[in-house]
């Protein structure tokens, strides 16, 4: 056997810089905090302190959607890989979460029920999951709609769900039955996004199209079930009545119970492309709707007594002007009332500054400002100008009387796409519907507005500098957090940048071809070359002696620089002046030099690599090769090597004695960005990064892969290492940068090759369906609407297989064990003893009880029917001894359920079901007798802790509390205590 090579692991231990993605969300906590989606984290900011207070990682997972329950005890976070997190404020370990996974592809949409008890997410694979949090299982997957799902809402006290889809459709579904009583069908194009308003009497909708549908929706009989007993005299009477109510084209829709859905009219929106949001404040008085620009429409929603004085006023108007015109047909008020402007309109907007908005929600509560004294104004008609809202004066009014006004302060979150969180106050005037709506707080100082394109380490390790957009910004290495940003007038599109030798200044280039000196104690630009190059600058690279620098660019020189200690007054300063100019036969996209200073490479757009000597600067090889332009150079510490990255998707490692090429990996699906060797000259390691998203080491000597890191979600466009090699920095076009250390973890390559071949076989046995008995599956192209629309649940996941795996081995165990219990020199299997069961049977049903409530019948479904008697008759003994019988008695009937055929005809199986039969209904009275003698014991504890304390026990608004959660638990346990004894 050969001599093996060991490799150690690069680590993933923080990123930074992302303050939230460009498709992400924001989810307000309280009045100056938010969670907001930032790549795979979920980062929590007080706006008030500009600081992020927590964050909640998952790695190399996306985050696509975040919810907040009513009661904001829950935090629940969806992923792109379809699964779901959730997170309870309450407990004492904020880290700890419940894993729930539904979807083969991300999560779109989270939405909570009333009582917080229940969640619903739905996803891009065109399918809803309704959840149980407290069992923490899967009650029903709903399919129904035919693309993703875009936004979810429970209604009517939790019994209905609706939700909209890019199909077109918004769907209503009865939670209970699992059924779609009701599609509205009267959109033409996407549907975004929708609001319930006024106690869900009114649906608004918004779609791709510049206006929002608004949509009368009346509840029969409050949404109840109706009588299905035609002997009924009530039943019989309802439905003459509804009937008699009914438009001639609702009567086609006699098998819907619940509802009617009628189009009252269209809002046109200000705000451009397609309407991405509906948000609608806590009280129900303003809703904003987000578009695919700058501007967030606000609308108002009037109550029922606005509705009528503005009915009563516009129909007085109209009078007026039919009176003028002579007309013979005078409007009446249901004519009037039927105009969707008296319940909701358009009183204001917000732009963002050179921002596009992507999401926006509001604070919880709304702050009543000071009351002010107007004087009416009218309008030579005598009536309120148009858009005023319900705030005129009425006719009679004695003119120039004063009246009171209110006006709300509303607080909303603003995620933008340039990287930042804003923190909006809306105020409005409930009189005259006067909106005024500024930014009052933002989080700009924590990370880039634009793509990073170029990353810098100190030589002393102590911070590392970021360029991107019109700024650099230095930050800490060791807390990842920012120290200073640099600014300087005319430094637009910074495209390099580097650390100047003492680590005090900062050289930046910039697309337009000028240089700036920046001095980092004062963040002071001290110096500025306009036109150091002509044309754009792409790399600036240190010289080995780090007593100056060269720059390439896109017009065809390559040029040297030198530092200078430059009178200025009474002090001296640092200066650059440039030393010797090199013309090369294209465009310079990289440029470095050899540690030894004896090569300069120029990687050119014509797709080669430029060798010359340093010193005279004549021309030694040229590397040729690559397909496309060459994007990235580096050379080996001991100066033998050079490895080339280029558009074409490959890397190439040169020898730089006679330029032959000695390999050419295709390291990457997408371009290659950056390559850059590890410092070790016993090692010759060299990191590729690509558009791919990932960093990838390779052996430039064994020419083998070493490992890969896949964290980032978009092209990497630059990366960095300290001097030692131990830290390493990328950046992505996903506004994150990561921070990577190395470990004294080996990595052996043909156990990661054995890893990476496992996990392929596991994503294809993943895309497998599972056969349910009695279950109609969706096939792929058919459509939904004709196969099952409520189907099991939990997705297969490893978790999953896993699991039926630990099952399938403990019956194995088991049949084993009860052929080897009759020796007499028997000692049970080391997994009975760890779990610590009496019997065999007590050990089936304790390893069952281990799996995941979540994975548990997606589990049991792929357990074989051979190992189905050994579980049913370890389940039947558990309910005669009244072990674990609620999972006992829950198992044992989803057993019989999916197996039923096979049951019925097993003349082995009929006398333990016969004797579940029996046994189960005697079994769960007793568990409940116990179960009700507990909860009146527990309340009458509740009540004697509440009589003595005087206040209540379970208060979720000091539990949420973080300074009070602590001591409300020391005193709490207390208090129980002090009561048993007594």
């Amino acid at each position: 056997m050969g001599l093996t090579k060991d490799y150690l692991r690069y680590v993933h231990v923080g990123a930074c810089n992302a303050v939230g993605s460009a498709n992400g969300c924001v989810v307000a906590i309280d009045g100056a905090t938010c969670a907001v989606a930032a790549c795979d984290n979920v980062n929590i900011y007080n706006l008030r302190t500009a600081e992020k207070v927590a964050h909640l990682d998952n790695e190399k997972k996306t985050v696509t959607a975040i919810k907040m329950c009513a009661a904001k005890k829950y935090l629940a976070i969806g992923y792109n890989d379809g699964s779901l997190r959730l997170y309870d404020r309450t407990a004492e370990d904020q880290g700890s979460f419940v894993s729930l996974i539904g979807h083969r592809s991300g999560v779109n949409c989270i939405a909570f029920s009333n009582d917080g008890l229940t969640v619903a997410t739905g996803g891009k694979d065109s399918t809803i999951v309704i959840w149980d949090i407290v069992a923490e299982t899967g009650i029903v997957r709903l399919n129904g709609h035919k693309d993703s799902i875009t936004h979810l809402q429970f209604t009517q006290n939790d019994r209905f769900l609706v939700s909209s889809s890019k199909d077109t459709y918004v769907k209503m579904w009865n939670v209970e039955s699992h059924s779609c009583f009701y599609t509205v069908s009267d959109h033409r194009s996407e549907v975004y996004s929708f609001a319930l308003l006024k106690h869900d009497s009114l649906l608004v909708t918004a779609s791709a199209e510049l206006e929002l549908l608004v949509f009368d929706v009346h509840w029969i009989g409050g949404g109840k079930k109706q009588s299905a007993d035609p002997s009924d005299p009530s039943s019989k009477k309802q439905k003459t009545d509804e009937m008699v109510e009914m438009r001639p084209e609702e009567k086609d829709d006699l098998a819907n119970r619940f509802v009617r859905v009628s189009l009252r009219g269209r809002l046109l929106r200000q705000s451009s492309g397609r309407a991405l949001q509906l948000c609608v404040s806590a009280d129900e008085r303003l809703m904003l709707c987000l578009g695919s620009g700058q501007v967030i429409d606000i609308f108002r929603i009037y109550t029922d007594d606005e509705t009528a004085k503005r009915v009563t006023k516009k129909l007085r108007k109209a009078k007026r002007k039919a009176n003028d015109s002579s007309s013979s047909t005078a409007p009446t008020a249901e004519d009037v009332a039927q105009d969707v402007t008296t319940k909701i309109g358009r009183i204001g907007e917000y732009r963002a500054l050179k921002d596009k908005v992507k999401w926006a929600d509001f604070a919880p509560l709304a702050t009543e400002g000071s009351i002010v004294a107007r004087k009416d104004v009218e309008d030579e008609e005598g009536e309120e100008e148009e858009g005023k809202g319900e705030g005129g004066k009425e006719r009679g009014d004695i003119g120039g009387e004063k009246k009171k006004e209110e006006k709300y302060t509303y607080t909303a979150f603003v995620l933008c796409k340039s990287n930042t969180v804003q923190q909006v106050a809306i105020t409005v005037d409930l009189e005259t519907n006067e909106t005024r709506s500024e930014s009052v707080a933002n989080l700009d100082k924590l990370g880039h507005r634009e793509d990073i394109r170029s990353l810098a380490v100190s030589s002393n390790n102590a911070a590392y500098a970021s360029g991107g957009g019109s700024q650099v910004i230095i930050w800490s290495l060791r807390s990842l957090k920012p120290l200073n940003t640099l600014r300087e007038i005319g430094m637009d599109d910074v495209t390099a940048v580097i650390f100047a030798t003492g680590d005090n200044h900062v050289v930046v280039g910039t697309k337009s071809g000028s240089l700036f000196l920046f001095v980092l104690g004062s963040a002071e630009c001290i110096e500025v070359k306009r036109s150091a190059h002509e044309s754009a600058i792409w790399q600036i690279g240190p010289t080995p002696d780090r007593k100056g620098f060269v720059t390439c660019s896109a017009d065809k020189t390559v040029k040297f620089w030198s530092y200078q200690l430059i009178e200025e007054g009474p002090k001296k300063r640092l200066s650059i002046r440039e030393t010797r100019v090199l013309s090369v036969p294209d465009e310079a996209l990289c440029v470095a030099i050899s540690p030894d200073g004896k090569f300069l490479l120029v990687g050119l757009l014509n797709s080669t690599v430029s060798v010359y000597f340093t010193d005279t600067l004549k021309f030694f090889l040229s590397l040729y090769g690559h397909s496309l332009p060459v994007t990235s150079v580096t050379v080996s510490p001991d100066s033998k090597l050079a490895v080339s990255g280029s558009a074409d998707k490959t890397i190439k490692i040169w020898g730089l004695d006679f330029g032959d090429c000695h390999k050419s990996f295709h390291a990457h699906d997408e371009p290659v960005s950056c390559v850059l060797f590890s410092p070790s000259d016993e090692e010759m390691l060299v990191w590729s990064a690509g558009k791919d998203g990932k960093i990838k080491q390779w052996d430039a000597v064994k020419r083998d892969r070493v490992q890969v890191l896949a964290n980032h979600t978009a092209e990497v466009r630059a990366i960095a290492r300290n001097g030692e090699g131990t830290v390493m920095l990328s950046a992505s076009h996903d506004r994150s940068i990561r921070c990577w250390e190395l470990t004294e973890e080996i990595i052996v390559l043909e156990e990661e090759e054995a890893i990476e071949r496992e996990e392929q076989f596991d994503a294809k046995f993943l895309d497998e369906d599972d056969v349910v008995a009695g279950e109609t599956r969706v096939q792929t192209g058919e459509d939904p609407e004709k196969s099952a629309i409520a189907t099991m649940a939990a997705a297969k996941n490893k978790q999953s297989i896993a699991s039926t795996e630990q099952i399938c081995e403990a019956v194995e165990i088991a049949r084993k064990e009860r052929g080897a219990e009759q020796e007499e020199d028997y000692q049970p299997h080391p997994l009975i003893r760890a779990i610590g069961s009496a019997s065999l049977n007590h050990f089936l049903v304790d390893v069952v009880s281990r799996v995941q409530p979540s994975n548990l019948e997606r589990a049991l479904v792929m357990v074989p029917f051979g190992f189905v008697p050994d579980l049913l008759e370890a389940f039947a003994f558990a309910v005669k001894k009244h072990y674990k019988l609620e999972l006992a008695t829950r198992v044992a009937l989803y057993l019989l359920r999916i197996h039923h055929t096979h049951v019925i005809n097993s003349p082995i199986l009929l006398p333990i079901v016969d004797g579940l039969r029996k046994q189960m209904p005697e079994g769960i009275a007793t568990v409940r007798h116990v179960y009700g003698v507990n909860l009146a014991a527990l309340k009458m504890l509740q009540k004697e802790y509440e009589e003595q304390q005087e206040e209540r026990l379970f208060d979720e608004s000091a539990i949420l509390n973080p300074k009070l959660a602590k001591k409300k638990r020391a005193k709490t346990r207390k208090a129980i205590v002090k009561a048993v004894t007594n």
